[in-house]
């Protein structure tokens, strides 16, 4: 956070991203975006698609896969920042808005707004900010779906977050929340989580107390497809979501690094001096008692080793639908990179010039074939039935 608060409001106006207005605490992004303080940005994130482990078991399936707060912070020189607050693994963090709207890290943003705001929610929310700024280290994220609350509670994932802020505020947090699709139950269980109901990011969306004042759309369309592709609908069984929801997992067929990452954590969990050094001598930013996950270890190390299967899946259709042209890309694939008929075919449908369904590609048989062959990794440790 220190680096980026010393860029000068001027020359973020001069590189026409964000200003503020004569409101308090109320900016305008790009000059068509008013953001004002408490408003949620869900976000398809373009990074880190380890959290669509968790968005793809929902009921319904979340369109978001992650959630942060826009506010205004104060740094120690008295200098006012706009900001998006957001959890992460180590905690919480202030993220500055055009990187958390902007295409590396995102690839569609809604913004949504309490229908209960008022103008004094900038002062209390700067309070807020400062609050956890002096309390950051004691954050942690939560993967139990905790419900928040109580404000005191230092505990925490994006989707109930706001709900910290509501109680903050003076305001209820939200009711709504969406259901364990069925048939990941079971999956949950063996993970050692039990909850049947949880808040997710979409449920911002649909709650009355909430309404959509905007938009941010990049037109990053491969990535979104990548992803809906790969990951969601329950309902057919070579997505990831339709993985979780119609096959038993085979814990016994897990490679041996998941069996490695599950016995790390649970000596870190039982406070064991050497798994506290193993954790530790792998990362850059230093774990401690305080800001650690709470979590069953099973989850983290499952997360930890179908994650990156799932990055790869996503990431190498993605490649394979961008649009040179749109682009301006010249350099055409090479022979080792070409397309997958299943691409083909994404493109081959987007290129008609008629109405787009995604439900015509999805069920596609070279498509489906595709998304398997790219989630084949995951055949062993979820058989068919």
């Amino acid at each position: 956070m220190e680096k980026w608060q010393k860029r000068t409001e001027e020359e973020l106006k001069a590189a026409a991203i964000i200003r503020k207005t004569e409101g308090d605490g109320i900016y305008i992004y790009r000059d068509r975006l008013v953001l004002k303080p408490g408003d949620i940005l869900l976000i398809e994130q373009n990074v880190d698609f380890c959290r669509d482990l968790n968005t793809s078991i929902s009921r319904p399936i979340s369109q978001f896969s992650h959630a942060g707060i826009f506010l205004e912070i104060e740094t120690p020189l008295k200098k006012r920042l706009p900001a998006v607050l957001e959890v992460y693994s180590h905690g919480l963090r202030f993220v500055p808005v055009d990187l958390y709207l902007g295409r590396r890290f995102s690839h569609y943003t809604e913004v949504h707004r309490s229908v209960h705001f008022e103008a004094s929610w900038a002062a209390k929310l700067r309070r807020f900010a400062k609050q956890i700024q002096k309390e950051r280290g004691l954050w942690t994220y939560d993967f139990y779906a905790k419900e928040i609350r109580d404000a005191k509670e230092k505990t925490a994932n994006c989707s109930s977050l706001p709900s910290h802020m509501f109680l903050h505020l003076g305001q209820k947090p939200l009711e709504s929340r969406c259901e364990v699709e069925p048939g990941a139950l079971e999956l949950l269980k063996a993970l050692g989580l039990n909850f049947k109901k949880y808040l997710t990011p979409t449920d911002y969306r649909r709650d009355a107390d909430l309404k959509l004042v905007g938009v941010v759309d990049p037109l990053y369309l491969e990535s979104v497809l990548a992803q809906e592709l790969v990951i969601r609908n329950a309902s057919l069984d070579h997505t990831l979501a339709g993985i979780f929801s119609t096959r038993k997992w085979n814990v016994s067929a897990m490679p041996s690094s998941y069996a490695w990452r599950k016995s790390l954590l649970e000596g870190v969990y039982s406070n064991q001096s050497w798994a506290w050094l193993a954790l530790n001598n792998t990362t850059s930013h230093p774990w401690t008692k305080d800001n650690f996950p709470q979590a069953p270890p099973a989850v983290i190390a499952f997360i930890q080793t179908v994650g990156p299967v799932v990055e790869k899946a996503v990431l190498s259709l993605r490649r394979e639908i961008l649009d040179e042209e749109q682009w301006g890309l010249t350099k055409a694939l090479t022979p080792s990179t070409a397309r997958s008929k299943g691409a083909e075919r994404i493109l081959e449908e987007l290129h008609r010039g008629e109405p787009f369904r995604l439900s015509k590609i999805e069920n596609d048989p070279s498509v489906r074939g595709d998304v398997a062959e790219r989630l084949i990794e995951l055949e062993a440790w979820f058989p068919k039935k």
